[in-house]
Protein backbone atom coordinates (compact mmCIF):
# COMPACT_ATOMS: atom_id res chain seq x y z
CA UNK A 1 0.00 0.00 0.00
CA UNK A 2 1.30 3.47 -0.90
CA UNK A 3 1.62 5.69 2.16
CA UNK A 4 -0.31 8.94 1.89
CA UNK A 5 1.78 11.71 3.42
CA UNK A 6 0.38 14.95 4.79
CA UNK A 7 3.57 16.70 3.66
CA UNK A 8 2.68 15.76 0.07
CA UNK A 9 -1.09 16.16 0.18
CA UNK A 10 -1.23 19.46 2.04
CA UNK A 11 0.95 21.48 -0.40
CA UNK A 12 -1.25 20.20 -3.23
CA UNK A 13 -4.35 21.24 -1.30
CA UNK A 14 -2.85 24.69 -0.73
CA UNK A 15 -2.10 25.00 -4.44
CA UNK A 16 -5.78 24.33 -5.16
CA UNK A 17 -6.79 26.81 -2.47
CA UNK A 18 -4.62 29.54 -4.02
CA UNK A 19 -6.33 28.89 -7.34
CA UNK A 20 -9.68 29.54 -5.69
CA UNK A 21 -10.61 25.85 -5.74
CA UNK A 22 -11.56 25.68 -2.08
CA UNK A 23 -13.92 22.72 -2.28
CA UNK A 24 -11.36 20.74 -4.29
CA UNK A 25 -8.74 21.47 -1.62
CA UNK A 26 -11.08 20.36 1.14
CA UNK A 27 -12.04 17.22 -0.79
CA UNK A 28 -8.39 16.31 -1.33
CA UNK A 29 -7.73 16.50 2.40
CA UNK A 30 -10.89 14.52 3.13
CA UNK A 31 -9.72 11.84 0.72
CA UNK A 32 -6.38 11.74 2.50
CA UNK A 33 -8.20 11.30 5.79
CA UNK A 34 -10.35 8.50 4.36
CA UNK A 35 -7.26 6.57 3.29
CA UNK A 36 -4.84 7.33 6.10
CA UNK A 37 -7.15 8.02 9.08
CA UNK A 38 -4.71 10.72 10.12
CA UNK A 39 -6.67 13.43 11.99
CA UNK A 40 -4.31 16.09 10.66
CA UNK A 41 -5.93 15.83 7.22
CA UNK A 42 -9.31 17.02 8.52
CA UNK A 43 -7.57 19.43 10.88
CA UNK A 44 -5.79 21.09 7.95
CA UNK A 45 -9.06 21.18 5.99
CA UNK A 46 -10.61 23.13 8.86
CA UNK A 47 -7.64 25.49 8.77
CA UNK A 48 -8.11 26.21 5.07
CA UNK A 49 -11.79 26.94 5.64
CA UNK A 50 -11.06 29.23 8.58
CA UNK A 51 -8.38 31.11 6.64
CA UNK A 52 -11.04 32.02 4.07
CA UNK A 53 -13.52 33.17 6.68
CA UNK A 54 -15.69 30.06 6.41
CA UNK A 55 -15.73 29.65 10.18
CA UNK A 56 -19.00 27.75 10.46
CA UNK A 57 -17.81 25.21 7.88
CA UNK A 58 -14.54 24.90 9.78
CA UNK A 59 -16.48 24.27 12.99
CA UNK A 60 -18.45 21.53 11.24
CA UNK A 61 -15.25 19.82 10.08
CA UNK A 62 -13.75 19.95 13.56
CA UNK A 63 -16.94 18.56 15.10
CA UNK A 64 -16.87 15.77 12.51
CA UNK A 65 -13.26 15.01 13.43
CA UNK A 66 -13.95 15.01 17.16
CA UNK A 67 -17.00 12.77 16.78
CA UNK A 68 -14.67 9.95 15.77
CA UNK A 69 -11.68 10.42 18.06
CA UNK A 70 -10.06 12.59 20.70
CA UNK A 71 -7.64 15.16 19.27
CA UNK A 72 -6.55 17.95 21.60
CA UNK A 73 -5.50 20.48 18.91
CA UNK A 74 -8.96 20.19 17.36
CA UNK A 75 -10.56 20.85 20.75
CA UNK A 76 -8.53 24.05 21.11
CA UNK A 77 -9.17 25.19 17.53
CA UNK A 78 -12.90 24.54 17.98
CA UNK A 79 -12.93 26.51 21.25
CA UNK A 80 -11.52 29.53 19.38
CA UNK A 81 -14.07 29.23 16.57
CA UNK A 82 -16.89 28.84 19.09
CA UNK A 83 -15.70 32.02 20.84
CA UNK A 84 -16.00 33.87 17.52
CA UNK A 85 -19.32 32.18 16.69
CA UNK A 86 -20.78 33.57 19.91
CA UNK A 87 -19.77 37.12 19.04
CA UNK A 88 -16.25 37.37 20.41
CA UNK A 89 -13.74 39.29 18.30
CA UNK A 90 -11.19 40.16 21.00
CA UNK A 91 -10.03 38.77 24.35
CA UNK A 92 -9.26 40.91 27.38
CA UNK A 93 -6.27 40.12 29.58
CA UNK A 94 -5.17 42.12 32.60
CA UNK A 95 -1.54 41.49 33.52
CA UNK A 96 -0.10 43.24 36.58
CA UNK A 97 -2.66 46.02 36.26
CA UNK A 98 -2.13 46.56 32.52
CA UNK A 99 -5.06 45.87 30.19
CA UNK A 100 -4.56 44.13 26.86
CA UNK A 101 -7.17 43.66 24.12
CA UNK A 102 -6.15 40.85 21.77
CA UNK A 103 -7.80 40.13 18.39
CA UNK A 104 -9.39 36.70 17.92
CA UNK A 105 -9.53 35.70 14.26
CA UNK A 106 -9.46 31.90 14.00
CA UNK A 107 -6.21 32.20 12.04
CA UNK A 108 -3.89 31.26 14.89
CA UNK A 109 -5.60 28.84 17.23
CA UNK A 110 -2.53 27.95 19.35
CA UNK A 111 -2.06 31.49 20.63
CA UNK A 112 -5.70 32.57 20.45
CA UNK A 113 -6.75 29.62 22.63
CA UNK A 114 -4.53 30.96 25.40
CA UNK A 115 -5.87 34.48 24.94
CA UNK A 116 -9.54 33.50 25.20
CA UNK A 117 -8.65 31.74 28.44
CA UNK A 118 -7.21 34.92 29.92
CA UNK A 119 -3.50 34.25 29.61
CA UNK A 120 -0.59 35.03 27.31
CA UNK A 121 1.14 32.39 25.22
CA UNK A 122 4.53 31.23 26.56
CA UNK A 123 4.19 33.13 29.87
CA UNK A 124 7.58 32.08 31.28
CA UNK A 125 9.38 33.34 28.21
CA UNK A 126 7.70 36.74 28.10
CA UNK A 127 8.13 37.21 31.85
CA UNK A 128 11.86 36.58 31.43
CA UNK A 129 12.08 39.07 28.58
CA UNK A 130 10.24 41.73 30.58
CA UNK A 131 12.79 41.44 33.39
CA UNK A 132 15.99 41.00 31.38
CA UNK A 133 15.82 43.32 28.36
CA UNK A 134 18.22 46.16 29.31
CA UNK A 135 16.71 49.60 30.00
CA UNK A 136 16.30 52.04 27.10
CA UNK A 137 17.45 49.49 24.53
CA UNK A 138 16.15 47.94 21.31
CA UNK A 139 14.55 44.50 21.33
CA UNK A 140 14.33 42.51 18.08
CA UNK A 141 11.34 40.16 18.03
CA UNK A 142 12.24 37.87 15.11
CA UNK A 143 9.33 35.63 14.29
CA UNK A 144 6.79 37.93 15.93
CA UNK A 145 3.80 35.90 14.78
CA UNK A 146 0.71 37.93 15.76
CA UNK A 147 2.47 40.00 18.42
CA UNK A 148 1.97 38.00 21.63
CA UNK A 149 5.48 38.83 22.85
CA UNK A 150 5.73 42.24 21.20
CA UNK A 151 2.57 43.76 22.69
CA UNK A 152 3.39 42.35 26.14
CA UNK A 153 6.88 43.88 26.14
CA UNK A 154 5.76 47.14 24.53
CA UNK A 155 3.16 47.86 27.23
CA UNK A 156 5.16 46.57 30.20
CA UNK A 157 8.42 48.20 29.05
CA UNK A 158 7.67 51.56 27.40
CA UNK A 159 11.39 52.40 27.65
CA UNK A 160 12.18 49.64 25.13
CA UNK A 161 11.93 50.02 21.35
CA UNK A 162 10.43 46.79 20.00
CA UNK A 163 11.19 45.90 16.36
CA UNK A 164 8.94 43.20 14.91
CA UNK A 165 9.73 40.80 12.07
CA UNK A 166 7.06 38.53 10.63
CA UNK A 167 6.93 37.35 7.00
CA UNK A 168 3.63 35.43 7.14
CA UNK A 169 0.94 37.62 5.51
CA UNK A 170 -1.86 36.54 7.86
CA UNK A 171 0.38 37.17 10.85
CA UNK A 172 1.33 40.62 9.56
CA UNK A 173 -2.28 41.79 9.35
CA UNK A 174 -3.23 40.42 12.77
CA UNK A 175 -0.08 41.89 14.35
CA UNK A 176 -0.88 45.33 12.91
CA UNK A 177 -4.39 45.13 14.34
CA UNK A 178 -2.99 44.00 17.68
CA UNK A 179 -0.67 46.99 17.95
CA UNK A 180 -3.41 49.39 16.83
CA UNK A 181 -6.07 48.33 19.34
CA UNK A 182 -3.51 48.35 22.16
CA UNK A 183 -2.32 51.84 21.17
CA UNK A 184 1.39 51.12 21.51
CA UNK A 185 3.81 53.68 20.11
CA UNK A 186 7.14 51.97 20.79
CA UNK A 187 6.83 49.20 18.19
CA UNK A 188 8.66 49.55 14.86
CA UNK A 189 6.66 47.70 12.18
CA UNK A 190 8.72 48.82 9.18
CA UNK A 191 10.16 45.31 8.64
CA UNK A 192 6.87 43.43 8.64
CA UNK A 193 6.68 41.19 5.61
CA UNK A 194 10.42 40.43 5.83
CA UNK A 195 12.06 37.22 6.93
CA UNK A 196 15.39 37.27 8.78
CA UNK A 197 17.65 34.82 7.01
CA UNK A 198 21.29 33.93 6.42
CA UNK A 199 21.32 36.05 3.24
CA UNK A 200 19.24 38.68 1.49
CA UNK A 201 17.87 36.12 -0.95
CA UNK A 202 14.08 35.69 -0.82
CA UNK A 203 12.79 32.59 0.93
CA UNK A 204 9.62 30.56 0.37
CA UNK A 205 6.99 29.94 3.03
CA UNK A 206 4.55 27.05 3.16
CA UNK A 207 1.23 27.97 4.78
CA UNK A 208 -0.35 25.59 7.28
CA UNK A 209 -3.55 25.59 9.31
CA UNK A 210 -2.48 28.56 11.45
CA UNK A 211 0.06 31.37 11.45
CA UNK A 212 2.13 29.53 14.06
CA UNK A 213 2.41 26.43 11.89
CA UNK A 214 3.68 28.16 8.74
CA UNK A 215 7.20 27.03 7.90
CA UNK A 216 9.91 27.38 5.30
CA UNK A 217 9.19 25.66 2.00
CA UNK A 218 11.70 24.17 -0.40
CA UNK A 219 9.32 23.76 -3.35
CA UNK A 220 7.53 25.98 -5.84
CA UNK A 221 4.29 25.92 -3.85
CA UNK A 222 5.66 28.31 -1.25
CA UNK A 223 5.14 32.07 -1.38
CA UNK A 224 8.24 34.23 -1.79
CA UNK A 225 9.09 36.80 0.88
CA UNK A 226 12.07 39.21 1.05
CA UNK A 227 14.85 38.70 3.58
CA UNK A 228 17.30 40.70 5.66
CA UNK A 229 20.24 39.38 7.66
CA UNK A 230 20.68 39.62 11.42
CA UNK A 231 23.98 41.46 10.95
CA UNK A 232 22.15 44.24 9.11
CA UNK A 233 19.85 44.77 12.08
CA UNK A 234 22.30 44.92 14.97
CA UNK A 235 23.60 48.22 16.33
CA UNK A 236 24.78 49.73 19.59
CA UNK A 237 21.25 49.90 21.05
CA UNK A 238 20.26 46.32 20.12
CA UNK A 239 20.79 44.46 23.36
CA UNK A 240 18.32 41.57 23.14
CA UNK A 241 17.01 39.38 20.32
CA UNK A 242 14.30 36.74 20.44
CA UNK A 243 14.32 34.29 17.53
CA UNK A 244 11.58 31.80 16.70
CA UNK A 245 12.02 31.01 13.03
CA UNK A 246 11.22 27.33 12.63
CA UNK A 247 14.67 25.77 12.79
CA UNK A 248 16.60 28.44 10.86
CA UNK A 249 18.16 29.96 13.98
CA UNK A 250 21.66 28.51 13.63
CA UNK A 251 22.13 29.52 10.01
CA UNK A 252 20.93 33.05 10.81
CA UNK A 253 23.07 33.39 13.94
CA UNK A 254 26.39 32.09 12.68
CA UNK A 255 27.27 34.99 10.31
CA UNK A 256 26.23 37.54 12.96
CA UNK A 257 28.27 36.31 15.93
CA UNK A 258 30.95 39.01 15.63
CA UNK A 259 28.25 41.70 15.58
CA UNK A 260 26.56 40.14 18.60
CA UNK A 261 29.88 40.26 20.43
CA UNK A 262 30.53 43.86 19.38
CA UNK A 263 27.18 45.08 20.73
CA UNK A 264 26.96 42.76 23.79
CA UNK A 265 23.68 41.35 22.51
CA UNK A 266 21.89 38.39 24.10
CA UNK A 267 19.70 36.04 22.07
CA UNK A 268 16.78 33.85 23.16
CA UNK A 269 16.18 30.70 21.10
CA UNK A 270 13.61 27.93 21.27
CA UNK A 271 15.29 24.51 21.35
CA UNK A 272 13.15 21.39 21.07
CA UNK A 273 14.32 18.43 23.12
CA UNK A 274 15.51 16.29 20.15
CA UNK A 275 17.74 19.18 18.96
CA UNK A 276 19.44 20.00 22.24
CA UNK A 277 22.72 18.14 21.59
CA UNK A 278 22.99 19.75 18.15
CA UNK A 279 22.54 23.23 19.64
CA UNK A 280 24.98 22.53 22.47
CA UNK A 281 27.59 21.64 19.86
CA UNK A 282 26.82 24.78 17.82
CA UNK A 283 27.16 26.96 20.92
CA UNK A 284 30.49 25.40 21.88
CA UNK A 285 31.96 25.58 18.36
CA UNK A 286 31.04 29.25 17.88
CA UNK A 287 32.32 30.71 21.13
CA UNK A 288 28.90 31.24 22.69
CA UNK A 289 27.74 30.61 26.24
CA UNK A 290 24.34 29.79 27.71
CA UNK A 291 23.38 32.29 30.38
CA UNK A 292 19.86 31.00 31.13
CA UNK A 293 17.50 28.13 30.35
CA UNK A 294 13.72 28.56 30.52
CA UNK A 295 11.84 25.23 30.50
CA UNK A 296 8.94 24.69 28.11
CA UNK A 297 6.70 21.73 27.34
CA UNK A 298 8.61 20.43 24.31
CA UNK A 299 12.11 21.51 25.30
CA UNK A 300 13.47 24.82 26.52
CA UNK A 301 14.23 28.39 25.61
CA UNK A 302 17.91 29.17 25.97
CA UNK A 303 19.49 32.59 26.31
CA UNK A 304 22.95 32.83 24.78
CA UNK A 305 25.61 35.44 24.15
CA UNK A 306 29.19 35.50 22.85
CA UNK A 307 31.75 34.52 25.48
Amino acid sequence: MVEISLDKVFPAALFLERQGQFHEAENLLREGYRHAKNPMFLFEAAGILASKGNLDEARNVLNELLSGQAFEPANKFLAVLNFIHHGGDAAMINDAGIDFLLPITGQNWEIEYEWINGRFYEPNEIAYLKEHIPPNSTFLDIGSNVGNHAVFIAKHRPDVQVVVFEPEPRGVEILKANMAINKVDNVDMSKLGFAVSASEDPISLQFRNSVSSTRRSEDSLGIKVPSVTLSQLLNETTRFVKMDIEGMEKEVLQPAIDKLREHHTSVMLEVLAPNRADYDQFICENGLIVIDRIPMHAGENIVIKPA
